[in-house]
């Protein structure tokens, strides 16, 4: 695969300031997968970080760029950001620039780097794996990472990535070292979570990696039967975060909740506030912001409230909930229904939202 790249001229500048010194200098990471698909007006790709590594000391790179826009508050951890003409770019110091691409990059398509002298270097094969729509992990040199998982699955659940089966192998065989701690503030996992459940191929991989799932969130096995329709409903709404994780979340009280009438049929009294007790208790471990775990509870709390709604009971409603959450628990039970294939109420729902 012959690629041509196009660094925008103000990293071009940091190139072949240090190049001049007799210094060798890459850029890598997602700033070069950006460029390689072609976003080079910088415009398009300023929001982007720009990762310089090379082989010069801490000292020399200060002196190189000592007439430059200087932030040194990570100097002493061998990182100096220099921005040119509103453009930062952060320079790390290096040895060989093959061990240090596997020291920080993950994914074979991440650690494609690039110098002016030598164009693009890729020592993973990334490129094929970029051109392929495929994603592996760096697995030379070192051990397998588990706090890669997340993120592998988020570029699956983006639609851009398939994993493959080798990458799939090492993801299920280290589930049961994923971390499992609670946490004070937003955590990585959190995060990670968010860049999943947003994206449009959520449910598919709800379902191929519950296991994965189960490991962060033990709860999730409550689901039982349920799962693949939750899983669905989440897969069926609108990217918003709060919406998708009170999807996610919204029958763990089932089973708590079931009790049996005398016909049989099972009933499940009171199972929205567990569920939303079980919510709240989940984000809260994992660190999630508070208004995000309110806003979620509220979500669970109340979304039956608005599933018989109609166009006349909206204006009774709109007395009784903030709209903006209105509109969200509206799109909760436009997801519910279009997960059930029924379209006529979700569109009702959907169309309703639309005057919030």
């Amino acid at each position: 695969m012959t690629v041509e790249i196009k660094p925008p001229k103000q990293v071009v500048e940091i190139l072949e300031k240090l190049e001049s010194h007799g210094y060798s200098a890459y850029i890598h990471g997602e700033c070069v997968r950006v460029l390689i698909k072609g976003q080079t007006h910088l415009d398009e790709i300023k929001a982007f970080d720009f990762d310089v590594m090379t082989n010069a000391e801490m000292s020399r790179i200060l002196a190189i760029f000592e007439d430059y826009g200087l932030n040194c508050e990570n100097v002493a951890r061998g990182e100096l950001i220099v921005t040119v003409l509103g453009v930062a770019v952060s320079i790390t110091t290096m040895t060989e620039i093959k061990d240090e691409l596997s020291n920080e990059h993950a994914f074979t398509f991440d650690a494609i780097a690039y110098s002016l002298k030598s164009g693009l270097v890729d020592p993973w094969g990334g490129l094929n794996d970029l051109k392929k729509g495929c994603l592996n992990f760096i697995q030379v040199g070192k051990a397998f990472n588990p706090h890669d998982i997340l993120p592998a699955l988020a570029w699956r659940s983006s639609g851009d990535f398939e994993i493959s089966d080798f990458a799939k192998g090492l993801i299920h065989n280290n589930i049961s070292d994923m971390a499992k701690p609670s946490y004070v503030k937003e955590s990585q996992d959190a995060k990670n979570l968010k860049a999943i459940l947003t994206e449009r191929n959520v449910n598919a991989v709800l379902s191929e990696y519950e296991d994965v799932f189960a490991a962060i969130i033990p709860e999730i096995k409550m689901l039982g039967e349920n799962a693949e329709h939750s899983y669905k409903c989440v897969g069926c709404s609108a990217p918003v975060l709060t919406l998708r994780y009170a999807l996610l979340f919204h029958e763990l009280g089932k089973e708590d909740c079931r009790s049996v009438d005398s016909n049989g049929n099972n009933l499940y009294y009171g199972h929205a506030e567990r569920s939303r007790i079980y919510a709240e208790r989940i984000m809260t471990r994992l660190g999630c912001p508070a208004e995000d775990i309110k806003e979620t509870g509220l979500i669970i709390k109340n979304y039956q409230r608005v599933a018989h709604t109609s166009r006349t009971l909206i204006l009774d409603l709109k007395d009784e909930f903030p709209n903006d959450l209105l509109k969200l628990l509206l799109l909760f039970n436009c997801a519910i229904n279009r997960a059930v294939s029924n379209e006529k109420d979700a569109m009702m729902f959907k169309e309703l939202s639309k005057g919030m």
